[in-house]
């Protein structure tokens, strides 16, 4: 089965190997919904296209932490410091205008920093989801 990526993570992913030598490194299709994960590797990190009851979104790893992806979307919230969630075409156009600052918060200290402020979104968005549980 091929996956059919939508027209702006085609140019996206033609955008990222001009830059960055982007290279497939796997393809996971499920045969009954469609969903889908798709891993590139880069030199400075990896990008993941997840498929997922329709709705496509980005994530973004280190190289020197592969396991630890992060949303495009809470991405551009860490830097930008506004909580609003944006379609997938701003989001794939943050990331062409601001690739080199979105790689530069996963080094070093700003690494340290990223990981903090993703743990403490997550344990508040976790708060929110079960509030009625937690009481």
């Amino acid at each position: 089965m091929n996956l059919e990526l939508p027209p702006i993570l085609t140019s996206l992913l033609s955008f990222l190997k001009k830059e960055d030598q982007l290279v497939l490194i796997s393809q996971e299709i499920s045969q009954s919904f469609d969903d889908s994960v798709t891993i590139f590797s880069a030199n400075s990190f990896h990008l993941r296209l997840v498929h997922d009851r329709s709705i496509w979104s980005i994530e973004i790893s280190s190289k020197d932490k592969p396991a630890e992806w992060y949303e495009m979307d809470l991405i551009i919230e860490y830097i930008t410091k506004k909580k609003e969630l944006l379609p997938l075409d701003e989001q794939v156009a943050y990331f062409r205008e601001n690739l080199k600052k979105i790689l530069n918060i996963f080094d070093g200290q700003n690494g340290l920093e990223l990981r903090n402020y993703m743990r403490a979104l997550r344990d508040e968005r976790a708060k929110r989801r079960f509030s009625k549980w937690l009481k």
